[in-house]
C-alpha cells in the first residue's frame, strides 16, 4: 500500500495528543498497516435512562392458557446513568486517503446492537467523509456529541432480551463486545452499573467544591458522600442525620434529601459515618424492615435488595448477585441455565424468534410440575404459609401459638397479621383482633396430588388424634382441648388464656417461668 505519510503522520500525532491513553495502535499481520484504535465515551443528557422490559428481565412461566391470553402492558425498570461504557472506534487508512478514499471503520460496543453500529460505519464512510479531509477527529468528535440524536436515542434507551444470534456483522466492520457467557445485551448490564458508578465518582471528584444541600456550605469532594443517585451531601451532615434517625428508629429517612429522590443511603456509607452501637442498632432496625443482606464478596459490605430485578448490588465491592440462586447475577438467563455455554443455553429459544415468544418454550413443561406449582399456590391461598416479614422467605406453622420466630433471620411476627412484634404483649388484649392461639378446634391440611393440571386439595377435622386432654374453662365452662401436650390453653368462647395443669386463668407464657407448672409435657406440680 501507498500512504500519504507525511499528512497521515500529522493526523496520528494530532489524534495522540488529544485522546492520550485512549488511542493507542493496533497491532496487524501487515507489517506495513496503519490500524489505530480510540475509546469514545459519549455525551448523555441530563436525567439519561436505562429502561428495561420487566418481561425480559425476568423470564416467567405460563401456568395456564388463560394467562397466556392475558395482554399485559409492558412496565419498564428504569436507571438514572451518567456515563455508558465507551465506544471502540477502529480506523485503517486506506488507498487514496485522504484525497478520494476514506478510511476504513470497525466499530464495538457492548450496549449497541449490530444494526444500530452498521448505521454509524455508514454514516462516517459516506455522509462525514469528503474527499481531501482529514476525517478521524471529526468522527469521533460526532460519535461524542451526535450519534445518539442519529440513532433515536437521546434520552432513553431501550435494552431488550432479545438473544444476539450474531456477534459480528457479515462483513465484519461491526461486533458485539461481550464476554464468554452474555447472550443477549441485558447481561451487559451489571458491567454498564459498574462502569456508571465509577464515572459518577470521577465526574464528582473532578469539581474543586460541592455545596452540601443541608448546611449550605462549601466542602471539597472528600468531605463530601456522593449517592448512587448522583445527589450528594457533606459528611458532617450524613453523619448527624443517620444518628438522629436510628435514634428515633425511623430509618426510612435514611435517604437522599434532595425532594422527590427517593434513594436511601447505601449501608456501606451508614456504616462509616455512624459508631459501631449506632450501626448495630441500625442493623436490628434494617432487618426487621428488609432491604439489605450481608455481601458474599466482600467482608464488611452489605448488599442492596432490588425486588424488581430479583437481584442484590452491594455498593463496595460493586458485586450484584441473584436472590434465587446466588450466582451472579444473570439478567435474561434463567437460573438453570447459568454456566453453560452460550450455544447450549436454551437451545429450544434459540429456535424461535427474537421477540417475546422466547417465553414459549416453558409451555411443553410436565404436568407434574405445574400441578405442583398449583398445589403450592393453593396452600398459600389458605394461609397456612405465610411470608416472613422480615426477609421474605416461606415460613409454615404445623403447631403452636400464632407468636412465631423465623429461623432464617431470627425475626419474631404475628403469624396472623404477620406484624413485626418483640413480645407476647401484641396478644391477649381485648383491643386487639390477632389471638395467641387459634380455634380449639385443629385442622390439618392434606394435599392430594393427582396426575393432572387440576388439583385436589382435602381438608380434615381432628378432635381426637392429638388431643391429650380436656378442660372446662373456669369462666365460661367451655370444654378446652389440650393438644400434644401443650398445657397452655386457650378459650375460644371467652378469650382467655387458661394453665392446665393449676387450672388458673394466666397472661401469655410467663407463668411458665415463673411457677412450677410445665408449658409442655405431663409433669403436674
Amino acid at each position: 500500500m501507498e500512504y500519504d505519510y507525511n499528512i497521515q503522520d500529522q493526523e496520528i500525532e494530532v489524534l495522540s495528543s488529544i485522546f492520550g491513553e485512549n488511542f493507542y495502535k493496533v497491532p496487524t499481520t501487515q507489517c506495513d498497516s496503519l490500524k489505530f484504535q480510540i475509546k469514545i465515551l459519549v455525551k448523555l443528557v441530563d436525567d439519561f435512562k436505562l429502561l428495561i422490559n420487566s418481561k425480559d428481565l425476568m423470564p416467567s412461566i405460563k401456568k395456564d392458557k388463560e394467562k397466556e391470553e392475558e395482554e399485559k402492558p409492558d412496565e419498564y425498570i428504569e436507571y438514572k446513568l451518567v456515563s455508558l461504557p465507551p465506544i471502540t472506534l477502529k480506523f485503517e487508512f486506506t488507498d487514496g486517503y485522504p484525497e478520494s478514499m476514506p478510511p476504513k471503520f470497525e466499530l464495538s460496543s457492548c450496549w449497541l446492537k449490530l444494526n444500530q453500529m452498521d448505521m454509524i460505519v455508514n454514516y462516517l464512510e459516506t455522509t462525514l467523509y469528503q474527499p481531501g479531509e482529514l476525517v478521524v477527529f471529526k468522527c469521533v468528535d460526532w460519535i461524542k456529541d451526535g450519534m445518539m440524536k442519529y440513532l433515536g436515542i437521546e434520552n432513553q434507551l431501550i435494552i431488550s432480551g432479545d438473544l444476539v444470534l450474531e456477534k459480528s456483522s457479515v462483513d465484519g466492520r461491526c461486533y458485539w463486545e461481550t464476554e464468554q457467557s452474555w447472550v443477549s445485551l441485558l447481561s451487559a448490564i451489571p458491567y454498564i452499573q459498574y462502569h456508571n458508578s465509577l464515572e459518577m465518582k470521577r465526574l464528582f471528584n473532578m469539581e474543586s467544591t460541592h455545596l452540601c444541600p443541608i448546611c449550605y456550605c462549601d466542602y471539597p469532594p472528600e468531605e463530601m458522600s456522593l449517592l448512587k443517585c448522583n445527589h450528594f451531601l457533606c459528611n458532617g451532615c450524613l453523619s448527624q442525620t443517620c444518628q438522629v434517625n436510628i435514634d428515633s428508629k425511623d430509618i426510612k429517612h435514611l435517604k437522599c434529601t434532595e425532594p422527590g429522590c427517593p434513594q436511601d443511603f447505601d449501608m456501606n456509607l451508614i456504616q462509616k459515618f455512624t459508631s459501631p452501637k449506632h450501626f448495630e442498632d441500625y442493623l436490628l432496625l434494617q432487618q426487621q424492615s428488609k432491604g439489605y443482606l450481608k455481601c458474599d464478596k466482600c467482608p464488611n459490605g452489605w448488599a442492596f435488595i432490588d425486588t424488581r430485578t430479583q437481584s442484590t448490588f452491594c455498593n463496595k465491592c460493586l458485586f450484584s448477585k441473584c436472590i434465587s440462586c446466588h450466582q451472579q447475577f444473570h439478567p435474561g438467563i434463567i437460573c438453570d441455565d447459568v454456566g453453560k455455554p452460550p450455544e447450549e443455553i436454551n437451545r429450544s429459544l434459540l429456535s424461535v424468534s427474537r421477540s417475546r415468544q422466547k417465553l414459549d418454550m416453558f409451555k411443553n413443561v410436565e404436568t407434574k410440575v405445574l400441578s405442583t406449582i398449583m398445589v403450592s399456590e393453593r396452600i398459600i391461598h389458605t394461609q397456612r404459609i405465610k411470608k416472613c416479614p422480615g426477609c421474605g422467605i416461606m415460613i409454615y406453622k404445623f403447631d403452636g401459638c400464632n407468636k412465631i420466630k423465623c429461623t432464617f433471620c431470627k425475626v419474631s411476627s404475628c403469624y396472623l397479621c404477620s406484624k413485626i412484634i418483640d413480645s407476647y404483649s401484641h396478644f391477649g388484649n381485648g383491643k386487639i383482633v390477632c389471638q395467641l392461639f387459634d380455634d380449639s378446634k385443629v385442622v390439618t391440611e392434606e394435599v392430594v396430588l393427582v396426575p393432572r393440571i387440576q388439583t385436589v386439595l382435602t381438608y380434615k377435622t381432628v378432635e381426637t388424634s392429638n388431643n391429650t386432654g380436656t378442660m372446662k374453662c373456669v369462666r365460661c365452662a367451655s370444654t378446652m382441648y389440650r393438644y400434644k401436650n401443650n398445657n397452655h390453653l386457650y378459650c375460644d368462647r371467652c378469650k382467655t388464656q387458661q394453665c392446665y395443669q393449676c387450672k388458673n386463668v394466666i397472661q401469655g407464657t410467663k407463668h411458665y417461668t415463673t411457677t412450677k407448672c410445665n408449658q409442655h409435657g405431663d409433669d403436674h406440680v
